[in-house]
């Protein structure tokens, strides 16, 4: 069509039949009464009741021309207009305001036909910026711009590109349906067919590219096996409020509606965000499949550069990635890989991810393990939590440590540190000269705890023989043998062993000796060898004369006597003395320790254990062996049978009585009365229970208040009852977005007792009871995807 423009001019000048008098002006077309009607084509709002004839209403316009039936019928003062088609342009001319009409190119059946004012403007296709009054746009194409009204500076191309644009400003909207229902965004770009076909009022957005086919299959050869079917739209076509989006290619971010800040380049790029922000994807099919579930929360803030990079992940966020195919293994949003795929850095070709906050580097390097492992190297890999691997085809499997090398000739390392040549006959050359090697530092209770118990929880064995420690209480540095520690300090004193014996002692027939500082367990030796089998003797005493049984000898002890064996005990108040001797002992210490009596009744006779003498108690009783007496009260007179008498009268007629104070003090409440003692009564289980009440009360009289917030927020009640000595219940809230949530108790200490995770969402209620805890005062927690939100205070009875 536009390569037929200039023969479609020259058959127009050789057509004109009416030069117009003001300098440069030519009109040639008939007078129109337009109706509307489907089978003329003429729209609304024409009714019949208007005629429109090109040219008699020019007085001081020039270099107008216009043709066409009804073209520029309104032109009077304006000037340099170009009007071409029926109704062309028909109500053009300025405004009795003075707002300009001029330096307009309008080209089209009913093109610009109800604008009145407008300048600098280029309409091409019939019914394009039907309403148009804003400067300085072009519009080209059927239908297109066709409700354009106050907006400047647009560039519209394509058949009913822009077509519901009315005030928005700067967009390029190029090609079919391009920003068809964009109605008042601004500074947008949409080029291709159906590029941003949906966006509605979003700014600052960039598409660019046309329709993708509805099926790109693995086709592409080198391993491309993604499937995008069913695409079959353009770039960023369904976005309708998302703002400053770039997305460029085929398909490219065409699901998107609100999600902002995104940037996709490449077919079908991001081609599955809806809601995503932030995110970065460079390559075909880079991040295809972010944001498939359609959470509004995830797949956020990913970067993605390479053919299919990052495609599988759904609700990952916080990812690096760039090669040929550096993926994920599980997609994040079910199975093993659940809630997965976060904070993740991978490089290279083919590269393999699962979990989270893992860094993967080189060619088809992987990382299966749950979280936090490094792989670096071409084929290397990593299968559990918290290791790594570093060098060209390294496999590590179990959590919590790290290879520098491999296990085999060709990949093992020799490790230089201060130096860039390290011995080859050596795994580790510490090379500086101004640094030392500092190996472990523990004390004596922690080394000899390894023995039972090392960081694996299992007891040192043969398979640790050759490990080190250096003992910070000895100052010693210790090789562990396989069975024991030994201490590799040298004395080089040769002239002493000064030592400490710390055991020595005889058990049954074993002998038990320790030295200090001998790095060993205390030894033993057994003396049942030694023994004669004479230990089994007894010594016997006969006048004067001592013997052995089973012995020969004998020992007369006659010599040893001194004719003063012949004594005698004397007991003197609390003083034992001994006759023909100077020396005396104190008994008074040993008094009252030695009085282990008891005392027994029978009948009426009393007795003491290891006594001889006894209480007959029957003179106590009323003489007639029993104790049953009656009380009788007369008048104010009490009286027992066989007894003696109370009068009672004084204290009769004493209740005109009055409170004379009354205080409380934290929880005790102290009542004096007139002429009488003050009573004290603690108020503390009234006002607990009071307490309680009053916590349900205000959860209850709250609830319509926080329902207003906590669809956004999670909230957590006080324990209901607290203080409790069996169960109580915790109360909580959870939005529904909540992916995280756990209750954690902890003491006074901090010391964290156990960890409830919550698995309801909005209202819950948690039981609990005190099985196994102790009475006193805890504390429980909320976190909330690893963020605590409240704390409050509980007490066990």
């Amino acid at each position: 069509m536009i390569k037929q423009l200039p023969l479609v001019f020259v058959l127009l000048l050789v057509s004109f039949n009416s030069i117009i008098a003001q300098t440069g002006n030519q009109t040639t077309g008939s007078a129109i009464t337009p109706n509307q009607s489907g089978d003329s084509h003429t729209p609304f709002p024409y009714d019949g009741t208007q005629t429109f004839t090109p040219g008699p209403s020019l007085t001081t316009g020039d270099w107008n021309l216009s043709v066409g039936p009804g073209a520029g019928a309104s032109l009077g003062v304006s000037y340099s207009n170009i009007l071409i088609g029926g109704m062309a342009g028909a109500l053009l001319n300025e405004s009795t305001t003075g707002v300009d009409a001029e330096d307009n190119i309008v080209i089209g059946t009913f093109a610009a036909d109800l604008t009145l004012s407008a300048s600098d403007n280029v309409f091409i296709g019939n019914y394009v910026a039907r309403n148009a009054t804003g400067n300085d746009n072009v519009v080209v194409g059927h239908r297109a711009g066709q409700q354009l009204t106050t907006g400047v500076d647009n560039v519209i191309i394509g058949e009913q590109a822009g077509r519901s644009l009315t005030d928005g400003d700067d967009n390029v909207l190029i090609g079919e349906d391009a920003g068809f229902d964009l109605t008042t965004g601004n500074d947008n770009c949409f080029v291709g067919s159906r590029a941003g076909a949906n966006t509605t009022t979003a700014n600052g957005n960039t598409f660019v590219g046309g329709e993708s086919s509805s099926s790109i299959p693995g086709s592409l050869g080198n391993g491309v096996d993604y499937d995008f079917v069913n695409n079959g739209s353009g770039a960023g076509e369904r976005n309708t409020t998302g703002q400053a989006n770039t997305f460029i290619g085929s398909g490219a971010g065409l699901d998107n509606v609100d999600g902002f800040a995104n940037t996709f380049l490449g077919y079908a790029a991001g081609a599955n965000s809806q809601h995503a922000d932030g995110n970065t994807f460079l390559g075909y099919g880079a991040g295809w499949d972010n944001n498939r579930s359609n959470n509004r929360n995830d797949a956020n803030r990913n970067t993605y550069v390479g053919v299919l990079t990052g495609g599988i992940n759904r609700e990952g966020s916080d990812n690096v990635g760039m090669g040929w195919k550096a993926d994920f293994i599980g997609n994040g949003s079910f199975g093993s890989s659940a809630n997965r795929n976060n904070r993740n850095i991978f490089l290279g070709n083919s590269v393999s991810v699962f979990g989270d906050d893992q860094v993967i580097i080189g060619h088809q390097a992987r990382s299966t393990g749950n979280q936090g492992s490094i792989t670096i190297g071409s084929l290397s890999s990593t299968a559990d939590s918290y290791s790594a691997a570093i060098g060209y085809d390294v496999d590590v499997t179990q959590a919590n440590t790290m290879a520098l090398g491999g296990n085999t000739t060709t990949n093992r390392f020799s490790v230089g540190i201060g130096t860039i040549a390290a011995n080859q006959n050596a795994s580790l050359e510490l090379a500086d000269t101004d640094k030392g090697f500092l190996i472990n530092r523990v004390t004596t209770v922690q080394r000899t705890d390894m023995e039972t118990a090392a960081a694996n929880g299992n007891p040192l064995a043969t398979t640790e023989a050759g490990m080190m420690v250096y003992d910070t209480d000895l100052s010693a540095l210790f090789i562990w043998d396989g069975t024991q520690w030994i201490n590799s300090t040298l004395d080089t004193d040769t002239d002493t062993d000064n030592q400490t014996i710390d055991v020595f002692q005889l058990n049954g027939n074993d002998l038990e000796l320790s030295l200090e500082d001998d790095a060993t367990v205390t030894q033993v030796v057994d003396l049942s060898s030694f023994l004669d089998n004479t230990d089994s003797q007894e010594l016997s005493l006969a006048t004067n004369i001592l013997s052995i049984s089973g012995g020969t000898n004998t020992i007369n002890l006659s010599g040893y006597l001194d004719n003063t064996d012949a004594q005698d005990l004397q007991l003197s108040s609390n003083i034992l003395s001994l006759t023909n001797d100077a020396t005396s002992v104190d008994l008074s210490g040993y008094l009252d320790n030695t009085d282990n009596q008891e005392l027994s009744l029978s009948n009426a006779i009393l007795s003491i254990s290891g006594g001889s003498n006894t209480v007959d108690l029957s003179t106590l009783q009323d003489g007639t062996g029993t104790d049953s007496q009656t009380l009788d009260l007369t008048n104010d007179v009490l009286s027992i049978s066989n007894g003696n008498t109370v009068d009672f009268s004084a204290y009769v007629n004493t209740d005109g009585q009055d409170l004379s104070s009354a205080s409380l003090s934290g929880t005790d409440l102290t009542i004096a009365i007139e002429n009488g003692a003050s009573v004290t009564v603690d108020l503390s289980p009234l006002l607990t229970d009071i307490e309680n009440r009053l916590a349900l009360l205000e959860q209850t009289l709250g609830v319509q208040e926080n329902n207003l917030n906590k669809a956004k927020t999670a909230i957590l009640y006080q324990n209901i009852p607290n203080p409790f000595n069996g169960t109580s219940s915790i109360k909580y809230y959870l939005p529904s977005s909540v992916s995280k949530a756990a209750m954690v108790f902890s003491n006074t200490s901090g010391q964290v007792i156990s960890t409830v995770t919550l698995d309801k969402r909005g209202d819950g209620t948690l039981a609990i009871n005190r099985d196994g805890l102790a009475s006193g005062t805890y504390f429980y927690s909320l976190y909330v995807e690893g963020s605590l939100i409240d704390t409050k205070k509980m007490v066990i009875e």
